[in-house]
């Protein structure tokens, strides 16, 4: 018999929730708005603009139903106050960077601001653990899209920000503590969220040319001249793309990897934007974390097989070797569903290599590129089944697949007994996907177009180099088979070298007064001539603006 009531309290308690996990429910968490407090900068120079923060209502709640991947049954309702915690993070953080900061819910009068901040809660996941008989660990991320706009609404910056995984522990039974740390998570998540946002604003070189110009001067012009100035090209209809990134966050059997979702993330956009890739979302694909299933990935890479334009292939994630005594003789590509309780379960589970070849080798693609931030060493950003064998000590190809036939390039992130990194520190990224994209956006490229070989050069010869001085580690990356089709476009070539871009850019100015008949005259020349001076130059390249370019030219 009990003698202790709190004893009978928290047994009451354990039965409950044991009748709960064991029947299958649903199961409401309201998710408390808790203040956490935050650590303002030890310094900062507050940037003269008048900034108005776009919120939601105070009021608003996102909700989002988590099915349990323990297999119990229960669906968990999360609700999360999300209204609050942005009006919070707003007031919080804002005004550290801006001289005034006005925090509103609708789109302020014309003439009032200089610049919109426009903060959204894209996606938000939230899971926890047991660590002890009444313990618990919580952890929450927010996926949060950031846009910047001038006083009349011009986007002149986006981006969707992924937060690190933030986590609380817990212990004992009571319900308000149970969800007050779930609040503390949520809004730590979110608050990480918007600094990683202001950080990346005022690292983004459209940004800088921005208040170069002292929020003054329309990087991207309003609607009414910006189909002359900034008009996008069109869309690559013969293009194709598939873009797969897993963390396993939610695994407990395979090492968790910080920025493989958010990584894959970066390249489905950069291949999606008109100005780079300009692969209609239509014909692109992504797949995160537990939407990248083995059979999810299976039915998006037989479209290599079947698609007859340029298809662009990118993973990260974990690979693994396949071996046999001592030698490599395949490799896998892990699902988020894999099974990895040893090399049989690992083999049905996953997607081999050699299926990837067959499939490129059956293509009758223009051009076929396939990148993968993984490695197969079994360290790193690659695992051994139980049972297997790391490839440490043993004689392997340089290539774990050679595609036959030409326009079609394999591009791993590293040598097949080598690691893959990423890094926490600076890049915030995998080392390999930092330099792919680079690439992708121009610095791949000679002309205005970026191509496979030129692309394959840029990432062979940087990833070495940063491997090396941030991790101390050798990492090389490897290309097997012969291309020289297009990838992406270099947008920041395209807009100097575009003749009828830098005459409509020129018009505008002398439209908006910023020059005179003889420098436009004297500007048209240059075009002409393909003689153009440094000043011109600058001014094309968005490095100085109109009024300054005005006042130099």
């Amino acid at each position: 018999m009990f003698t202790d009531t709190n004893i009978m309290k928290k047994s009451l308690i354990l039965a409950c929730l044991i009748f709960i996990f064991s029947t299958g429910c649903t199961m409401h968490v309201n998710v408390p708005y808790v203040d956490v407090g935050l650590k303002q900068p030890e310094s900062s120079v507050k940037t003269p603009v008048r900034v108005a923060v776009i919120i939601p209502d105070e009021k608003y709640i996102m909700t989002k139903t988590v099915p349990d991947v323990n297999g119990s049954g229960i669906s968990i309702v999360y609700a999360v106050p999300f209204g609050q915690i942005i009006k919070k993070a707003s007031s919080g953080i804002l005004p550290n960077y801006f001289e005034k900061v006005k925090i509103v819910t609708a789109k302020p009068a014309l003439g009032s601001t200089d610049l919109l901040f426009i903060p959204k809660i894209n996606d938000f996941d939230i899971r926890s653990e047991s660590v002890g008989f009444s313990s618990f660990n919580v952890e929450a991320r927010v996926l949060l899209d950031v846009t910047i706009a001038d006083s009349k609404g011009a986007q002149i910056w986006k981006k969707t920000i992924v937060s690190p995984w933030k986590s609380k522990t817990y212990s004992g039974f009571s319900q308000k503590k149970y969800e007050t740390t779930y609040g503390t998570v949520v809004a730590d998540a979110t608050n990480s969220a918007f600094k990683d946002a202001v950080r990346g604003m005022f690292m983004s070189r459209v940004f800088k040319n921005y208040l170069a110009g002292k929020g003054g001067q329309q990087i991207i012009p309003s609607k009414k001249s910006q189909g002359k100035v900034f008009k996008l090209p069109p869309l690559r209809s013969d293009t194709y793309a598939i873009v797969i990134g897993i963390d396993y966050k939610n695994r407990k059997d395979i090492p968790h990897l910080q920025y493989a979702s958010n990584d894959a993330r970066q390249v489905y956009e950069v291949l999606t934007d008109p100005r780079y890739g300009g692969v209609p979302k239509e014909n692109a694909i992504l797949l995160l974390n537990e939407r990248a299933t083995r059979n999810q990935m299976m039915v998006a890479l037989r479209k290599i097989r079947d698609r007859d334009g340029y298809v662009y292939v990118y993973y990260s994630g974990h690979g693994a070797p396949k071996t046999k005594g001592d030698q490599f003789i395949d490799a896998y590509l892990v699902p988020d569903n894999a099974i990895v309780s040893d090399p049989e379960a690992l083999e049905d589970t996953s997607i081999k290599m050699s299926y990837l070849q067959k499939l490129m080798n059956a293509s009758h693609a223009k051009g076929i590129m396939v990148a993968l931030d993984a490695c197969f060493s079994g360290g790193g950003k690659s695992i051994v089944p139980k049972g297997g064998k790391p490839l440490v000590g043993m004689l392997v190809t340089s290539g774990i697949i050679k595609p036959k036939g030409t326009g079609k390039v394999l591009i791993t992130s590293s040598a097949t007994n080598q690691q893959s990194w990423e890094d926490e520190a600076e890049i915030k990224g995998g080392i390999f996907t930092h330099y792919l994209l680079k690439g992708l956006m121009g610095k791949g490229g000679k002309d205005v177009w970026v191509k496979i070989d030129e692309l394959s050069d840029y990432v062979k010869k940087n990833v070495p180099k940063a491997s090396k001085r941030l991790k101390g580690q050798e990492q090389y990356p490897q290309i097997t088979g012969k291309g020289n089709f297009v990838v992406t476009r270099n947008w920041d070539v395209v807009k100097i070298k575009d003749i009828n871009i830098a005459r409509s850019r020129l018009k505008t100015a002398f439209e908006h007064g910023n020059i005179n008949a003889r420098q436009l005259s004297r500007a048209m020349d240059e075009l002409k001539s393909g003689q153009r001076s440094k000043t011109l130059e600058a001014y094309l390249e968005g490095k100085i603006g109109e009024e300054n370019f005005g006042a130099l030219y």
